[in-house]
Formats: C-alpha cells, structure tokens, sequence
C-alpha cells in the first residue's frame, strides 16, 4: 500500500529563505508534512497575460536548490489557474466564465478558451521544468459548484447547442434545466462542463509530460 502523503503549504517569501527552509526541515524531520507546496497563482491577468510562471519559478528555484541540499523534497501548488473569483489587477483576453442561472461574470476564466489552454499549458511546461516532485492544482479548478449552475458562457452554449442540435440561449437552458423536465439536455450539459475541464486538463498534464519524457 501507498503512504498517504502530507503537505504543507509554503510562500515564495524570498526575503527568508533560510527561515522558510528551517521551517520546512523541522516539519519534515518531526513528521508533521512529507514535503512542500510552494503558492503559485497563474489565473491570467493582462494582455497579453504575464507570464507569472516564469517569474514565480525564479522564486521556486531559490528554495528547490536549497531544500534538495537537506534531501528534502518540494512541490508546486498551482492556487490559481481558471480564478477564484477574487479582483485581479488587470483584465485577461480570455472568455470568462458566465453564471448559467444570472449571467454573472466574475474574473475566472472559461477553460473552453483554447487560448487559455495554450496559457495554463505553457505555464505547466515552465513548472515542470524546475524538476518540483508534485504538482497540485488547486480546487479554482472547476465550473460546477460555483452556486450558479456552472458556465453559460458562449462558448459553453455554442458546443452545447452543437451535441443537442438545440439553438437555446443560457436562460432558456437554465430554465429547462431548473425544471428538470429533459433528462436528456441536462445530460449533455454536463457533458460541456466535464469536457472544459478534462480538455484542459489534459493540455496541462501534456506539458508536464514533455518535459519529464524529454529529460
């Protein structure tokens, strides 16, 4: 049987690297958490987006070389990717994710953007490339369970209309759907929230494997 493993979530706080480290030495040595997770938040923000992979793997590097020289393992907790909903600094070009049941458009992005895919994409290639032994994404990572019905965004409603052969707008659907009345709807509009989320999903776990398959 497999350990279950523990983590422990750190900052990239490079102003105490040393106390951060020491930190992490006396968990892992105590027992309390078999290895870190330093906090990297990519959901998008300008445009074009930066590239806050980039940035935070300067960081994750300072504390990696240092942790590897304990013998200590590190990973990467990856806290943001499509949002939690929270105010970013600047927009992204990206389409966001819009409320089924309101039409609400906080600043998380819809994972049926394929340029976001490229993005997150690319930015799991640049972690992967630091050598971290974990990687975790965080749960921002969804569209259900929102408290609006999950995404009705037009590119949701699109490839919804497209696999039920329906031209329905987001608040009729949302209304059929609210009903309960066609089984057969709300199963392919599950179906489009599942495959935003496992397409992408998949375009990261990609760019992980080709930095470890060309290593």
């Amino acid at each position: 049987m497999k350990k279950l493993l523990s983590f422990t979530v750190m900052p990239l706080d490079c102003g105490h690297v040393d106390e951060i480290c020491l930190d992490i030495q006396q968990q892992y040595e105590q027992g309390v958490a078999d290895c870190p997770l330093f906090k990297m938040t990519l959901v998008p923000e300008g445009d074009p987006p930066v590239d806050k992979a980039k940035a935070f793997c300067e960081q994750y590097k300072m504390f990696h070389n240092r942790l590897s020289e304990l013998g200590i393992p590190s990973g990467v907790l990856v806290q943001a990717s499509i949002g939690h909903g929270w105010k970013l600094s600047a927009p992204f070009p990206y389409q966001r994710f819009t409320g089924l049941r309101d039409g609400s458009t906080p600043e998380v992005v819809c994972p049926y953007d394929s340029g976001f895919r490229t993005y997150i994409a690319d930015a799991l290639h640049t972690i992967a490339a630091c050598s971290p032994d974990y990687i975790m994404i965080d749960d921002d990572f969804r569209l259900l369970g929102r408290g609006v019905n999950g995404c009705g965004c037009p590119l949701h409603m699109k490839r919804f209309n497209e696999l039920a052969e329906t031209s329905l707008s987001r608040e009729e659907l949302n209304q059929i759907l609210v009903s309960g009345n066609d089984p057969r709807l709300r199963k392919i509009y599950l179906e489009t929230q599942r495959e935003a989320l496992t397409e992408t999903a998949r375009a990261m776990r990609a760019a992980i494997d080709s930095v470890i398959c060309s290593s």
